[in-house]
């Protein structure tokens, strides 16, 4: 493990940075992040784990990852998007949309 220091009130402070890990200059927090495909556990980095068909991304919510265009995240994985006939993917490409003039009705697209 390396590691740093930093000013605490009249002294220096060691800040310990773990494997995967890097000093950042800042008053507060840990003193260290981890690098780009890992995430903050404890006092290590551990590496994100992307499913078949996803790719890194920074998210708020933790997992790391989002699923490319046409899959749909679950838990721990992305699945297809099935299309009901006569829809098609939404902007997001996580979900689908009616083809006009038809509705959504449950999970089927209608003439209503």
């Amino acid at each position: 493990m390396r590691a740093g220091y930093r000013t605490a009130r009249d002294t220096c402070e060691k800040i310990n940075i773990p494997e995967h890990g890097y000093l950042v200059d800042k008053a507060y927090g840990s003193g260290w992040e981890c690098k780009y495909g890992y995430r903050e556990s404890g006092d290590s980095c551990v590496e994100i784990i992307v499913p078949k068909n996803g790719y890194l991304a920074e998210r708020s919510d933790g997992t790391g990852w989002l699923c490319n265009r046409g899959f749909r995240a679950t838990r721990d994985d992305c699945v297809p998007v099935v299309l009901p006939e006569n829809a098609h993917l939404d902007y997001s490409g996580n979900g689908w949309d009616c083809n006009r003039p038809y509705r959504q009705n449950g999970n089927i697209c209608s003439l209503q």
